[in-house]
């Protein structure tokens, strides 16, 4: 089996990515960061015509360029295969042929390989092959990107070592790329307008609402269209998003307290109540109080929006203290204030008693009975006739 073996030539480039009012610091950082990039300086393939070896009539190792900085960056790399001997007959084919050319011909290709899958770049077509990814610091997935190469030789006897060659040339730049943080919703805002967030980085976003308003207890952020965990706490109103790799939306709205129905309109000689509760509203709380003493307590639930309250039930004719108290959902709206309404039970009003039927002056209840009997079965005097006969 005959191999030729040919040696790449390599070119390192080191491009800073630092804005004009990043301090010295920054850019020593950016500097010390992009040279953290291990990259080869030597990328060898191989050329089998005949495929003696097994393993393709191009192949070669795989080179790995690892990422062993604490910060993410962007790597750009650009390959040529190109013709090392001036009087060298070669022609380079964009894509594999069906017929068995007759001069030398050459179909060649790199492999690039990382977390996010396969990528392949042709190294014969007309343009030269470029890939940009982002590596992540040292240690996390995705620090690594490796490189390989295969493709297609024609069968001819002429291949000469060191005919060919790969010029690669790489980029390393500090990934700066910025991002924008933007709210969705109503009544809310984050705080210090259009925040822009650093690719790669973790960030912290911390939303307002407005003025009457209340930050909800769930909110939904998304990255680049797609909707991601973020850690968010209700209390001050901060989002925790980490490794920021797009635009961010967060979707939220401001929210309210929930209102309590006018009890003072409610007619207190109905044993049941009702009203249409706000938005969001789930249950409400209620305790009867009497001269200070809670007398009874207890919850009762909203049903489509609709409330139906037999509010008395239980209660003895008097005087009472209501204490009502909506809980809100935290989404559409928060828990009420709790409101105090002096309210009347007369339980002769609300259950009637039953009607009484008086008996009238001068019959007894003998006569009554005989009375109503004459009047359930009253007989003809055909009937009558009937009988008699």
């Amino acid at each position: 089996m005959k191999k030729y073996w040919i040696l790449c030539i390599a070119a390192v480039s080191i491009l800073l990515m630092c804005g004009a009012r990043q301090r010295t610091e920054a850019a020593e950082t950016a500097e010390q960061q992009a040279a953290a990039v291990e990259v080869p300086q030597n990328l060898n393939f191989y050329l089998d015509p005949q495929n003696e070896g097994g393993r393709g009539q191009i192949y070669s190792d795989k080179y790995r360029i690892r990422n062993a900085g604490k910060e993410a960056v962007i790597l750009s790399m650009e390959l040529a295969l190109s013709i090392l001997e001036e009087q060298a007959d070669i022609t380079f084919c964009p894509e594999k042929w069906d017929t068995e050319p007759e001069d030398r011909s050459i179909y060649m290709y790199a492999v690039f390989e990382g977390s996010w899958g396969e990528d392949k770049g042709i190294l014969t077509s007309e343009t030269s092959c470029r890939e940009k990814i982002i590596l992540q610091p040292a240690g996390m997935e995705g620090d690594a990107v490796y490189i390989s190469f295969g493709g297609t030789l024609s069968k001819s006897k002429k291949w000469k070592s060191g005919e060919l060659g790969i010029n690669a040339f790489y980029t390393v730049a500090v990934d700066s790329r910025e991002y924008q943080a933007s709210i969705n919703g109503n009544h809310i805002r984050i705080k210090d307008g259009g925040v822009k967030i650093t690719d790669g980085q973790n960030m912290e976003l911390s939303l307002v609402p407005d003025e009457g308003y209340f930050l909800p207890a769930d909110v939904q952020v998304y990255m680049g269209g797609v909707q991601i965990q973020a850690l968010y706490n209700m209390a001050d109103g901060k989002i925790v998003l980490e490794n920021v790799s797009d635009n961010v939306v967060v979707c939220a709205n401001g929210i309210t307290k929930a209102t309590l129905p006018d009890i003072e309109i409610m007619d207190m000689g109905k044993a049941v109540w009702s009203w249409t509760a706000d938005t969001g509203i789930e249950a409400y709380e209620y305790i009867f109080l009497q001269d200070g003493q809670q007398i009874s307590s207890g919850r009762f639930g909203v049903e489509d929006g609709i409330v139906s309250w037999n509010w008395s039930e239980g209660l003895e004719s008097g005087s009472y203290v209501l204490r009502l108290k909506a809980i809100g959902d935290m989404v559409h709206c928060l828990n009420s204030e709790e409101g105090n309404y002096p309210v009347t039970v007369d339980r002769t009003v609300l259950e009637p008693p039953e009607e009484i039927i008086m008996e009238p002056e001068g019959q007894t209840e003998d006569e009554l009975s005989k009375t109503s009997k004459e009047t359930d079965s009253p007989e003809t005097e055909e009937e009558t006739a009937d009988e008699n006969d």
